[in-house]
């Protein structure tokens, strides 16, 4: 009895006897109508009412339980029954071509349905008449299954119209069950919005104890990033110290997520956050999902416990360390990117990174031979300019002379900013002399003029080329156009080359002086240019007059060479000047 008025409020059981009690009269027999239920619904009756003054009076003197149908007692209620007493008659004698709405279920089974003494069965299942349906479904209910179960248990051996609506409603309207039932499904996942940065919403929680210790774990949302922290209590004070020092590394966040645990909802803690404007948010009571970055944290954090304890030499704190590093720089599953990348902004170093070939120290190492090898060689090393100070600067202009005098306007050693020639312009240190302020300006030297020859007197300046004394495919005559009758040029220009004609032995004579001015000239010209010093040879039945000016050398056109062999060593080329003096 006090199991079956457990949920009923204001019912006391006193020995044999049950009292009610509400704040109105209305509460009242809504509770006393509660219980009547659940007495006709656990198969109990009541005997006797009686009226006082107080009101009316149930006294239930004693109880009994109704228990299972008999075979016979069915066939009596059959009997009496409106709907199967017709049921009966219809089996015996026959359906009418239109049943009406109390006989159509039947009808339509009536292929199926027969009697046996005096109880109507459908296959193998009993139909049950309307005074008996509560008993079968309250023995159908007494171990309060579920609607599924009771249907099942139902269709193997009895059977009414609407035996499923009948179960159903029972099922639903069962207090013990609605008290002991499961949660009803879960809502659909409702993550947190994102946050737009690393270190604004953390969420914090307290695992623990183990070993006498308490463990506060702290989650970045954005990063993944935890802390942990090992504490000796759970205590307002305690934690808030925590706190301020994990804030003192990373900074204050803007909102901070955790449970409805004392600790956190403590006026202290809460003037903790007030004071540095952090919005605290708590989650619903019981419901740990809500938090559910921080608690799997703190489920990974118990497992790291549990499997490294068994390593003796390593402390709680070493086991924390040796988990928080490896999960730092370990990618994580919802943002690909590894906690320490994403807060930190590099990704730490660990012993497999330190597997793979170090080429940055090797090109630090060759570096640093470089820069030895350079202070061997130059071992004065230069003391830096100062700003203001007046330097020797490098120009590089075709006519600016090389040195000039500047002043240091900006220093990046060894880089400088000076202002050379009233223009500000960047030098290297190696560009760059020290000087002193008395030290007179460098004179700009101008670039040396062209040298040009002075203009002889044609006959003083006749000079004769030997041309016996050259090769032979250079042995060939000048153009006969330019030439006199005796075989010498006449002056075309200031500085004349004579050349003789090839005379009948093969040879031609001339001065010993000319030869030797001829010989200079020709040396000097081969030096500036070869090409023009050999006249660029042509043939023909004369010799070629070459004219000698102030800086150029023409050349006559020639005629193709009779010799093909000449023809393929020496092609013939358009005239074109040639510079003997460069600029």
């Amino acid at each position: 009895m006090e199991r079956l008025l457990a949920g009923v409020p204001g019912a006391f059981i006193y020995l044999d006897d049950i009292l009610l009690c509400g704040h109105d009269e209305d509460e009242l027999l809504q509770r006393l109508e509660r219980v009547l239920r659940l007495f006709q619904e656990a198969g109990l009756k009541h005997h006797h009412r009686v009226r006082s003054e107080e009101g009316d009076v149930l006294l239930i003197n004693h109880l009994e339980e109704t228990g299972i149908l008999s075979p016979d007692k069915l066939a009596v209620l059959t009997n009496r029954d409106p709907v199967l007493s017709r049921v009966l008659h219809c089996i015996r004698t026959g359906w009418p071509d239109k049943p009406d709405d109390a006989l159509k279920p039947f009808a339509m089974r009536q292929t199926e349905l027969h009697t046996v003494k005096n109880v109507i069965m459908w296959g193998t299942r009993v139909v049950i008449p309307d005074t008996a349906r509560r008993s079968i479904l309250t023995e159908l209910h007494s171990c309060h299954f579920g609607m599924v179960k009771m249907k099942a248990l139902a269709r193997t051996a009895v059977w009414w119209p609407g035996i499923d609506r009948d179960v159903e409603t029972l099922a639903a309207r069962c207090y013990m069950c609605r008290v002991h039932s499961p949660s009803p499904p879960k809502e659909e996942l409702h993550p947190w919005q994102y946050p737009p940065r690393s270190w604004s919403r953390l969420h914090i929680d307290f695992a623990g104890p183990k070993n006498g210790k308490y463990f506060l774990v702290l989650v970045d949302a954005h990063s993944k990033w935890i802390e942990v922290a090992m504490m000796n209590s759970m205590e307002a004070k305690s934690t808030v110290k925590t706190l301020t020092g994990m804030f003192a590394r990373f900074g204050l966040p803007d909102v901070i997520v955790s449970d409805n645990a004392p600790t956190f909802t403590s006026s202290e803690f809460q003037q903790f956050l007030t004071r540095n404007r952090i919005d605290h948010r708590t989650i619903a009571p019981y419901c740990p999902q809500s938090n559910g970055l921080a608690e799997r944290a703190v489920r990974e954090l118990k497992v790291r416990l549990d499997k490294l304890s068994d390593v003796s030499y390593l402390s709680m704190q070493e086991v924390i360390d040796k988990w928080l590093f490896l999960y730092r720089v370990t990618p994580h599953a919802t943002t690909g990117e590894t906690p320490g990348q994403l807060l930190l902004g590099y990704k730490p170093i660990t012993r497999l990174d330190k597997l793979k070939p170090d080429i940055e120290g090797k090109v630090r190492q060759n570096q640093l031979a470089q820069v030895q090898g350079h202070r061997r060689k130059c071992p004065t090393k230069r003391q830096p300019f100062e700003i203001g100070q007046l330097v020797w600067a490098r120009q590089y202009g075709r006519h600016a002379p090389l040195w000039a005098t500047a002043v240091v306007k900006k220093c990046l050693h060894p880089l400088y900013w000076v202002v050379l020639n009233g223009q500000m312009q960047k030098r290297h240190m190696n560009q760059l002399c020290a000087q002193d302020v008395t030290a007179p300006e460098p004179e700009v030297t101008a670039p040396e003029p062209e040298v040009t020859a002075p203009e002889p007197e044609v006959a003083a300046d006749r000079r004769t080329v030997d041309l016996a004394l050259m090769p032979a495919p250079l042995q060939q005559p000048l153009n006969p156009a330019a030439a006199d009758g005796d075989g010498e040029c006449s002056p075309s220009r200031q500085t004349s080359l004579r050349c003789a004609a090839p005379s009948a032995a093969g040879a031609s004579e001339c001065s010993a002086a000319e030869s030797a001015g001829g010989a200079a000239l020709a040396a000097s010209a081969e030096r500036r240019s070869p090409a023009a010093a050999v006249g660029r040879p042509s043939t023909g039945d004369a010799g070629e007059c070459v004219s000698i000016g102030s800086d150029t050398l023409e050349h006559a056109p020639r005629q193709a060479p009779e010799n093909p062999e000449q023809s393929r060593r020496y092609p013939v080329r358009e005239r074109r000047p040639v510079q003997l003096y460069p600029a």
